[in-house]
């Protein structure tokens, strides 16, 4: 009987699924050891808090000189911000409000441009599922007008124009692309980065939690319809394990030609510093040929079946498509050497496997060779404690023993105990069947496991 899943939010909508956040060590030759384990929220936390305190430090650190990241999103929300502050008080809502950064960048933008914006005196509104993140939140920005709740649907309407945030979020937060348009057209002014299938609305999950890949033709005529315009900052099809989508950055807005000519007006005076101009009267592009193309990214999705809906990485935690999605997500972020160090831990993994196969039918195993491949192969299986074959052959050997076994001259005929004579090496494979074709007897079978 599994234990009742209670935290259904966290990435665990299957019964019996769970998400973990792992802390051990791997290597070649050893088991894994855990050391310790996150379930549910906490792993979120603990994985992602992680991520977002790193990115808080740098934004703090860039108040002072001047080096903001992000600047060209957030140069945009400044302006609109200021320009409702104006004229009265003015919300930023963040959809996945984490840390709530924003105020941070929103500060060190005005004390990099001054142009008279009060981040004291918007009131701020985060959208955040973790109590953890948002008790954080109040702690690291005491002194602002912050309000938080756990669901998009919960944000009450304040009676004050609105300016939102959202990265990505929204893809898990809403359930389908007319929520999404409902939740844009509760700010005057929106800066999102979202995933778009390249077709219908797509609907799956990454580790258990609900994904959904919006329609951005019904999402932007939907938009239209209700008087705003959605003009696209960046547009990339992403390419991932499995797939492509797109990745949509993009303005959506009600300002009216007053707001835009303010708007506008204020862009221009701060332009530079990679804050490009954005067009508030043109539309996206509907057409997929119009995006640019990238390799890597995004989430790692697998197709099911069924061709139709995705799902997260799944792998055998025994260790071979455990250390192979460990080495392609490596590969995805750019990290050469941390993925040739798990496609190393795939292959141990992948030695232990056919080993084990082979031992079940044929215990009496010679190794034919003392060489590195040898020694390879019996630190893995000594570190896994796996039996270990009854000798060891080679035509000049340097040492009468290895790791406890005997190394011995090859004979010039097959022991009548021998089952199977394993090939030590990955390289020589050819050579070393022609050496054994000459010797007399009843030949055992020949196997080389590094194919």
């Amino acid at each position: 009987m599994a234990p009742e899943n209670s935290q259904q939010d966290w990435y665990q909508r299957s019964p019996e699924g769970y998400t973990v956040c792992i802390f051990g060590r791997v290597g070649s030759g050893h088991k894994p050891e855990l050391n310790r384990v996150n379930w549910g929220s906490e792993a979120y936390e603990c994985s992602q808090g992680y991520a977002y305190l790193k990115e808080h430090i740098r934004i703090l650190k860039a108040k002072g000189n001047g080096k903001i990241p992000n600047l060209g999103l957030f140069a945009y929300l400044y302006i609109a911000l200021a320009i409702f502050q104006q004229q009265s008080a003015v919300e930023f809502e963040e959809l996945g409000s984490t840390f709530f950064t924003s105020i941070d960048l929103l500060e060190a933008i005005e004390a990099k441009f001054k142009t008279g914006l009060n981040v004291r005196d918007i009131h701020f509104t985060g959208v955040e599922l973790s109590d953890w993140f948002s008790d954080m939140a109040l702690a690291l920005h005491s002194g602002y007008k912050i309000s938080q709740f756990k669901e998009l649907t919960q944000t009450p309407d304040n009676g004050m124009p609105k300016v939102a945030y959202n990265w990505v979020v929204a893809n898990y937060a809403c359930t389908s692309t007319e929520e999404f348009v409902e939740w844009v057209t509760k700010s005057r002014f929106t800066v999102c980065g979202a995933w778009f299938s390249l077709g219908a609305e797509t609907h799956g999950d990454a580790l258990g939690k609900r994904l959904v890949f919006f329609d951005l033709k019904a999402f932007v005529e939907q938009l239209m319809k209700l008087g705003y315009t959605v003009c696209s900052i960046r547009d990339h099809v992403m390419r991932n394990l499995h797939g492509e989508y797109r990745q949509l950055v993009f303005a959506a807005h009600n300002l009216g030609e007053e707001k835009i000519t303010a708007f506008e007006s204020r862009l221009a005076s701060i332009a530079g510093e990679g804050i490009v101009a954005l067009d508030l009267h043109r539309s996206v592009s509907l057409d997929v040929t119009k995006a640019t193309k990238l390799s890597g990214g995004g989430i790692h999705l697998r197709k099911k079946a069924d061709n139709a809906t995705m799902s997260g990485t799944e792998f055998d935690w025994g260790g071979i498509d455990l250390y192979e999605s460990m080495a392609q997500h490596a590969e995805l972020a750019g990290n050469a050497v941390d993925a040739a160090a798990a496609r190393a831990l795939c292959a141990s993994w992948l030695l232990l496997k056919k080993w084990d196969s082979l031992m079940a039918k044929c215990p009496r195993i010679c190794l034919y060779g003392a060489g590195k491949y040898t020694h390879k192969l019996l630190d893995v299986l000594s570190g896994y404690n796996r039996p270990l074959p009854l000798v060891i052959w080679d035509d000049v050997p340097h040492v009468s023993e290895t790791h406890g076994i005997r190394v011995q001259q090859t004979p010039t005929s097959f022991p009548s105990d021998i089952e199977v004579v394993v090939l030590g090496s990955d390289t020589f494979q050819e050579r070393m069947r022609s050496r054994l074709s000459v010797l007399s007897g009843v030949m055992p079978e020949i196997v080389d496991l590094s194919h």
